[in-house]
């Protein structure tokens, strides 16, 4: 066998068992007792009969009741059945299973859409004289204005709004 062949069998190996000791303790396999009550109960159960670590804040574990299942289950299996239906998940770092609350979904809430009233007054752009008597349309209804120019929508939808001034004489 030639020596740079053999290296990197050697190498592939190491990391075959490196790897796997790090990445397979979530597929041990456990069997629960009856005693196991608490979430606590079961990540101590889980680590006597497979020296797997977790971390996790314990009196949120204290207080969740958990019932795994009879018989023998892995403990992606546990965790999966006990903490993730409750609201918690679990990442494993390095050597430990570190269990954390799920982040809440943002609760997306459909913009409220409510009616505004406008009052103005329609001008001349180049004289800035009143435009007495001029229609103001918008899709919500009408209004005109009176001598000095004043008018006043009411019921405008608040998202886009088309105002349309008319006035006898201009273009």
């Amino acid at each position: 066998m030639k020596p740079g062949l053999l290296n990197r069998m050697l190498c592939l190996i190491a990391l075959l068992v490196v790897g796997g000791t790090a990445y397979g303790q979530l597929d041990k396999k456990v069997v629960p007792t009856t005693e196991v009550r608490t979430a606590t109960d079961l990540l101590t159960e889980i680590r006597s009969q497979t020296g797997v670590r977790f971390s996790f804040d314990r009196t949120a574990m204290d207080s969740l009741q958990v019932s795994p299942a009879k018989g023998e289950s892995t403990i992606q299996q546990l965790l999966e059945s006990n903490l993730v239906t409750q609201g918690f998940l679990y990442r494993q770092v390095r050597q430990t299973i570190v269990i954390y609350p799920a982040p809440e979904a943002p609760v997306v809430q459909e913009p409220t859409r409510t009616n505004f009233t406008w009052a103005s007054r329609v001008l001349d752009k180049k004289s800035g004289e009143p435009l007495p008597f001029a229609t103001v349309t918008s899709r919500a209804g009408s209004a005109t204005a009176d001598a000095r120019g004043h008018f006043v929508l009411t019921d405008i939808p608040s998202d886009t709004v088309t105002v349309i001034i008319m006035y006898v004489g201009y273009a």
